[in-house]
């Protein structure tokens, strides 16, 4: 019904301007005043300029809205946020919300118009921290050209489009889509029309910073010079990032995601050290950072921050790893000659260990927090039950619990998840019990109170549960059986 009133007949029947949209926004609190936007017009290239940054710009971990027409598939393609299409809820909530307004204005508002004001409205309130415009027609008189000051204005390829309405000419037509150049905005011409270019550069000349060179007015040396000059620039820029990354990371205490990406790697000397020390914690801790990396994708944290903590959560059982059951391969258990008390102490150090030896690998201190915090404070029910078995009566558990902290952040609480949930399902895991392995590992821990110190939502705590089950499947899967078969023949 929305998408019926926006496509209404009523709509066609206004001519060129901005004063039908600056009514409508006006009415609804000017939502485009609140979102900073990157508008891209021109003939030819537009959706898939569009297209790139927004690829880009999530890339780079912003919230991204993009507005393009027409769409491919559904009418909803035409606003996203972060990929995804406005939902049919939502556009029916926001086409109700301007209806009154446009039929009440004396001068309708166009179907376009219509679809702009619902598309601020719709960043307006998912908060988007860019939002990729496209202009529908011309520049100058279109609706997406009520933003007063947009981050980037971007021409692409200019060439003959609706005459009519802008004109006959190349020179009149980049007239009109230079309009969405505003004053102090930088703008780029991605086009090759000199006619095009001469009039964009002296529109841009008197209001924006961003001068343009003719094209024909360069010789074959500038070209070379230029080309020369980029090339270097590229070069040394490089060069000077990875020279001077470490030192700003040292001198403002940050880490960067190359440091993050070095320290995960198998191939890391620390990590070298585990698989020579403590190969079943090795492999339990490469196997604990699949599931971590999946779990923290799903939710929207740092899939290599993620992956590092995974890595070297255990890193203390390096000390004694013969106390803990992934490195005992000759089938001696140390523990079965010690009291329970004894070997709580012995499991709980390998946690102060842990932050020891990250310390002097000068880990970053995200994953040394994971250290810290991936056990919390829950107990050890192992140690705890058999030391019930020396004792009359019922037994206060705080004295078998490991000593803290709580997990702080989703990356330790993934983690603290994770652990648990890899060394169940590795010992007692089946694709049919292993939801309730998870659940059960979920809701101990709620149970105990770990996750009340952290900002994760149950929502989240669902996804990651789905997603350790996913994972699980995926690490279990099966596999053709392959006979035993006698070749016969020649090769």
């Amino acid at each position: 019904e929305a998408i019926q009133y926006i496509h209404s007949n009523t709509w066609y029947k206004s001519s060129p301007g901005l004063s039908r949209i600056r009514t409508l926004l006006a009415a609804i609190g000017n939502p485009q005043d609140s979102v900073r936007c990157i508008h891209v017009g021109g003939t030819n290239g537009k959706g898939s300029v569009c297209a790139m940054l927004d690829s880009i710009l999530r890339a780079a971990g912003y919230r991204v809205g993009i507005y393009t027409s027409p769409y491919i598939k559904c009418f909803n393609e035409r606003m996203r946020v972060n990929g995804e299409n406005i939902a049919n809820d939502e556009l029916a909530e926001l086409t109700e919300l301007v209806r009154p307004i446009a039929d009440s204005m004396e001068e309708k508002p166009t179907e376009f118009e219509l679809i702009t004001a619902i598309a601020f409205e719709y960043f307006h309130r998912h908060h988007c921290d860019v939002v990729i415009l496209e202009v529908g027609l011309g520049g100058r008189l279109d609706s997406t050209n009520i933003i007063k000051d947009p981050l980037l204005s971007i021409i692409t390829g200019i060439d003959f489009d609706h005459t009519a309405l802008l004109g006959n000419t190349l020179q009149k037509i980049a007239a009109e889509k230079a309009g969405i150049v505003k004053e102090g905005c930088p703008c780029v011409y991605g086009g090759n029309s000199t006619s095009a270019c001469r009039i964009i550069s002296a529109i841009c000349a008197s209001i924006s910073y961003l001068m343009f060179q003719e094209v024909e007015a360069l010789q074959w040396n500038e070209y070379f010079i230029r080309i020369g000059c980029a090339f270097a620039s590229g070069t040394i820029g490089v060069m000077l990032m990875f020279m001077l990354v470490p030192l700003f990371e040292k001198i403002f205490n940050v880490v960067s995601v190359f440091r993050f990406a070095e320290i995960a790697s198998s191939d890391n000397s620390l990590m070298r050290k585990l698989y020579e020390k403590a190969p079943g914690t090795y492999n339990h801790s490469l196997t604990v950072a699949t599931y971590v990396e999946a779990c923290a994708m799903a939710i929207g944290e740092s899939a290599i921050m993620a992956r590092a903590a995974a890595y070297y959560h255990d890193i203390g059982k390096m000390k004694n790893p013969s106390y803990f059951t992934e490195n005992q391969f000759s089938g001696v258990n140390p523990h079965d000659s010690m009291t329970p008390e004894a070997s709580v102490s012995m499991i709980k150090s390998h946690v102060t260990q842990g932050l020891l030896i990250a310390k002097d690998y000068r880990l970053p201190h995200e994953v040394q927090s994971a250290i810290a915090e991936h056990q919390g404070s829950m107990p050890i029910k192992y140690f705890y039950l058999k030391a019930q078995k020396y004792t009359d009566g019922k037994l206060p558990y705080d004295g078998y619990c490991y000593d803290g902290p709580k997990p702080k952040g989703k990356i330790s609480a993934i983690l603290m998840i994770c652990d648990a949930s890899e060394a169940a399902l590795r010992a007692i895991g089946t694709r049919e019990n292993a939801e309730k392995i998870v659940n059960d590992i979920i809701m101990e821990r709620l149970m105990f109170d770990q996750f009340s110190e952290c900002d994760i939502t149950m929502k989240e705590i669902d996804i990651i549960k789905s997603t350790i089950i996913t994972t699980f499947s995926g690490i279990k899967h099966k596999r053709v059986k392959y006979p035993n078969v006698d070749l016969v023949g020649d090769k």
